[in-house]
């Protein structure tokens, strides 16, 4: 026997206005097994900091991989301290 699901999640590709989401929401309810769609949090400051704490720190540990004699420059130097 096979798992049951009983929900999804869907994240959109960036942000996006509450009433262009209206289309998207419209065609998901039309599904096949839908019961209820819900709107997601709306994007705030905390949202946006988010996004750049976890973008600079990619950046970060990239560059320690692809130049890590130039990153060990750097570190020493402090201009990465946390």
């Amino acid at each position: 026997m096979t798992d049951r699901v009983y929900s999804l999640t869907v994240i959109l590709k960036r942000e996006t206005r509450t009433d262009d989401v209206e289309a998207i929401t419209g065609a998901i309810q039309m599904l096949k097994g839908v019961h209820k769609v819900e709107l997601g949090p709306v994007a705030d400051s905390s949202h946006y900091m988010n996004k750049e704490i976890i973008a600079a720190e990619f950046r970060k540990r990239m560059f320690k991989v692809l130049d890590p004699k130039l990153w060990e420059t750097f570190e020493k130097s402090g201009l990465f301290d946390d």
